[in-house]
Order: C-alpha cells, then structure tokens, then sequence
C-alpha cells in the first residue's frame, strides 16, 4: 500500500478528534439508527411505570448553558419519555431494571469498553456517584457486544472502578437498538419516576463547578 504512512496518519488524526470531542462513534454504532432529539426518542413509557403527568426539566438556563459546555451536546426533554425498562445484568451475575430504582432519581451512563472516552470518564462518575450517594443513582451501563458479565467485572477491577457504579451489562443490546445513539458515551438524567428529564452525549468531569452547581440546582428543584 503506497499511502500506508498517510493513511495511518489520517486514521490516527480522526481518532485523535474523537477523543478531543469526548465522543466516540464506531461502526458498530453507526449502523443503527441515527441520533434524534430527546423529544423524538422513539420510546414509549413503560406500563409498568406510574404514569404521571410531564413537568419540564427546571433547571436554570444559566446553570444548563454553563454545563451545556462540556458536551457536544446537551438537550432538555420536551415530552415525557424513559428509557427501556429491559432486564440488565450486573457483573455479579443478577438482573435488574431501571425501575428498580424507582423513587430516586438516576444518572444513567453508557459506555463501552473500546470507547476511550468512556474509559477517561469512568473516574469522573466514580466520584460523581460518592458526592451524590442518597440522592442520584449512578448506573454506567456497558453496551459492549459479545463481552461477559466476568469480562466487565475483571475490566472494572483493574481500573478500580466500583461495579455499583459501572457493573451493569446490555446483554440483549436493548439500548442500542431503541435509542439511536450517536455515540458513547451517552447519559441520561432520569427524575424519580423514570421520565428522562437530560441527555448528555460526550463525556464530562461530572464534578467539576459548573457541574455540581447543575445538580445542586437540580436537586433543590426537584425535592
């Protein structure tokens, strides 16, 4: 191959720049369907879930512009949608929901292990996960394909990465499938009913001022 030296040079510049933008959008992601809206997320509520009316996120423009400048994108919920609520399985090997943590609210994170990005931000939700314990779940959700729950857990392991955090796995690739992503990482803030209230799409340092301050604000708002 002639070009060999500019072609690796080109490949290496385009995974440079997605590591720069915090997102990372593989062939496998791009297969699927593309990214929408919060609002145009074809998702219906859950059954199973209370019904209750729709209140628009309330978060100050302020306080969501200044987070807002940490991602490629972030975006308000404008109808009342959530998540799928399909059977995830955790690295030890039991199943469970996002409702079954109903009542609460829930910072929910996909992430995969070839995503660098996502790797860099597993710290940063970490400690997200400890400055908001009892008030906002953390649930880093892996959508690797073809990985195990024992793959997952030896991967955490030696990050030191709590599996309370980040030990749930897409087995069935369920997220993939409904949410068109764009890429990963991707995030949701989900009120105590499971409506998605935000989405986040890059990764972030979850801790820095301006975003404590969104969550504060957040918190306070939604007592």
């Amino acid at each position: 191959m002639k070009n060999k030296p500019l072609f690796i040079v080109m490949l290496c510049a385009v995974f440079a720049s997605s590591i720069a933008a915090g997102y990372f959008v593989p062939k496998l992601l791009a297969g699927t369907q593309k990214g929408q809206d919060v609002a145009a997320v074809s998702l219906s509520p859950d059954p199973r879930m209370s019904k209750q009316p729709f209140v628009p996120p309330s978060v100050p423009k302020k306080q969501m512009d200044d987070f807002a400048r940490h991602f490629p994108k972030l975006e308000a919920a404008t109808q009342s949608l959530y998540l799928p609520d399909d059977e995830l399985v955790t690295t030890q090997g039991k199943k469970v929901r996002l409702s079954t943590f109903a009542g609460t609210a829930v910072l929910v994170n996909l992430w995969a292990t070839w995503c660098l990005p996502c790797v860099v931000e597993l710290p940063s939700l970490q400690k997200f996960a400890k400055l908001y314990e009892g008030k906002i779940k953390v649930v880093a959700i892996s959508v690797d394909d073809g990985k195990t729950p024992e793959n997952i857990a030896a991967f955490l392991e030696m990050r030191g990465i709590s599996p309370d955090v980040a030990g749930y796995l897409d087995f069935n690739g369920v997220f993939l499938k409904k949410l068109g992503l764009r890429g990963v990482p991707t995030s949701f803030l989900i009120g105590s009913q499971g409506q998605i209230l935000y989405r986040f799409e890059g990764n972030a340092e979850w801790t820095l001022p301006d975003s404590t301050e969104f969550f504060d604000v957040f918190l306070l708002q939604n007592q």
